[in-house]
C-alpha cells in the first residue's frame, strides 16, 4: 500500500514548490535525486541554490518502480546521483532479500551505463508507528528498516558509491522524531532542513 500518496502530492506541490526549471550544463555538473515521495517533496534545488539539480522522486515508488524508470536518470548523465528508496516496499523479515536484489539491479544498471558517476545511497529513515497507526492504520517495523539498511550498506563495496546513514539522526526514543513528521513517515520542513545539513558536504 502506498503511504497516503494523494495527501503527499498536494502537500509537495503547494509547500515545496516543485516544477522549477533545470539549468543546462555539462553532464558532470548535473545532480539527480531519485526515489519515492521523500525525495519528491524535498526542495533540493532551492536548498542548495543549484540549478543543475533534478528531482526524480515519484510519490509511491518502490524499488521495482525505480528500476523500471532508471533510464530517466541515465538520460541526464549526472555526475552525482542521490538515492533513497525502499520504504514503500514495506520491509519485512520475508522480503528484505527481494528488495535488496532489486536495489542491486538499480545500482548495476547505473554503474554499467554511467561508470564515472558517483552514487550516494541514503539509508531509509525510521518511521513513527504511533503516527502511522493514526493516519494510515498500519505500522512498519523499525527493526526491519534497520535490517534493510544494513543490507543496503553491503551494496556499497564496489565502485564510486557512498552510503549516507541518515537513520540515527532522525531518531527519538527509537522512532522517527515526532517533531519532524506529521503522519509518521513523511517529513516536515524541520526534517528536510536536517537532511539538507547532513548531505550538504556531498553536494559541493
Amino acid at each position: 500500500m502506498v503511504l497516503f500518496a494523494a495527501y503527499l502530492f498536494v502537500l509537495s506541490m503547494t509547500f515545496f514548490g516543485q516544477g522549477e526549471g533545470v539549468q543546462a550544463g555539462p553532464p558532470s555538473e548535473q545532480i539527480v535525486f531519485a526515489g519515492d515521495s521523500l525525495i519528491f517533496s524535498g526542495p533540493w534545488k532551492s536548498f542548495f541554490k543549484n540549478g543543475h539539480i533534478h528531482n526524480s522522486g515519484v510519490v509511491g515508488d518502490t524499488t521495482q518502480d525505480l528500476l523500471n524508470r532508471v533510464d530517466e536518470i541515465l538520460a541526464v548523465k549526472p555526475g552525482k546521483i542521490f538515492l533513497m528508496i525502499g520504504i514503500n516496499d514495506h520491509p519485512q523479515e520475508n522480503n528484505i532479500d527481494t528488495i535488496l536484489n532489486t536495489y542491486r539491479k538499480i545500482l548495476q544498471k547505473i554503474q554499467q551505463n554511467l561508470p564515472e558517476s558517483h552514487i550516494y545511497i541514503h539509508s531509509i529513515l525510521p518511521v513513527n508507528n504511533e503516527r502511522l497507526k493514526t493516519y494510515y492504520h498500519q505500522q512498519i517495523s523499525n527493526e526491519n528498516i534497520m535490517k534493510l539498511n544494513k543490507a543496503i550498506l553491503s551494496l556499497t563495496q564496489n565502485g564510486p558509491v557512498t552510503y549516507i546513514d541518515l537513520y540515527p539522526h532522525f531518531l527519538k526514543d527509537g522512532e522517527l522524531n515526532p517533531d519532524m513528521t506529521k503522519d509518521g513517515v513523511h517529513l516536515n520542513r524541520e526534517g528536510y532542513l536536517l537532511w539538507k545539513n547532513l548531505i550538504a558536504g556531498y553536494i559541493q
